[in-house]
């Protein structure tokens, strides 16, 4: 499972919030979530926030879009 999304899961939340949350769209976060794109670094900062992850830990937990197709 996707580091991202196992952190949100542990927390409890459905994807819908986790996105309002982060403040981006439940869609960009499920594409992020699957590893068919990489997020910003503006919200890879906010996921390392809201989560506690670093962002080594964020762009490693899937692989690039080129290596998911």
């Amino acid at each position: 499972m996707n580091i991202i999304k196992q952190a949100r899961t542990t927390r409890g939340l459905i994807l819908r919030d986790a996105a309002n949350l982060l403040g981006t769209d439940a869609g960009n976060l499920c594409r992020i979530e699957q590893g068919q794109q990489e997020p910003s670094i503006k919200l890879a900062r906010r996921i390392g926030q809201v989560y506690g992850l670093s962002m080594d830990q964020i762009y490693k937990s899937a692989p690039s879009p080129r290596e998911a197709a």
